[in-house]
C-alpha cells in the first residue's frame, strides 16, 4: 500500500475493524473501505498498540490474548489494511494541544484525564489525518480544535453485547 495516508483509527475502532466489524458505523466503515480501496492504509498510533496490550489484562472492554494475537497478525500484514505509525517527540509535544479540559460548543466542561485519547489526537494533528473513533470525548475535542476531522456518527453506533 502507499504511504498517502488520510486516515488514523483508534484503539476500539481497530480492534472492531477486526473482531467485530458490526460495531462500527455505517460512516467509519466507508470512509476506511474507500482508504483501503484507494490502496492507502489506515494508520494506528502505537500507543493503541499499547492499549491493545493492556486491555487483555482489563475484564471491561477486555479482549483475550488471542484476540489480541489475531489483531496483532493484521496490524503486522505488510498488504493489510493498517500501518503503525510511532509516537515521536512531535506527538509528545503535541499533547500539549490536546486540552484535558475543555468547554464544548453546548457549554459543557469535559475533563479528558485519559493520556491515550490526548496521543491519539496528537498523532491526528500531526499527520493532519482524519480520525475515527467513537469515544464521545474525543468528538467534543472536535469542537475547541477545529482542525482534528472526526469520522463516525454517533448516532449509527451499533452496541455489542
Amino acid at each position: 500500500m502507499s504511504e498517502n495516508r488520510l486516515l488514523l483509527a483508534d484503539t476500539m475502532v481497530v480492534t472492531w475493524y477486526v473482531l467485530d466489524p458490526s460495531r462500527l458505523t455505517d460512516t467509519a466503515v466507508k470512509a476506511m473501505e474507500r482508504e483501503t480501496t484507494m490502496d492507502r492504509p489506515i494508520s494506528v498510533s502505537a500507543y493503541s498498540v499499547v492499549e491493545l496490550v493492556y486491555m487483555t489484562e482489563k475484564s471491561s472492554n477486555g479482549i483475550t490474548p488471542q484476540e489480541l494475537e489475531v489483531v496483532r497478525n493484521v496490524l503486522a500484514d505488510p498488504v493489510g489494511p493498517f500501518v503503525v505509525v510511532p509516537v515521536d517527540g512531535d506527538v509528545a509535544f503535541g499533547v500539549a494541544a490536546v486540552p484535558r479540559t475543555f468547554t464544548t460548543d453546548n457549554g459543557t466542561v469535559t475533563t479528558n484525564a485519559d493520556p491515550g485519547d490526548r496521543i491519539i489526537a496528537a498523532t491526528a494533528l500531526k499527520h493532519n489525518l482524519g480520525l475515527v473513533t467513537s469515544d464521545p470525548k474525543i468528538h467534543g475535542l472536535s469542537t475547541v480544535i477545529p482542525q482534528l476531522c472526526i469520522v463516525w456518527k454517533l448516532d449509527e453506533r451499533i452496541e455489542g453485547p
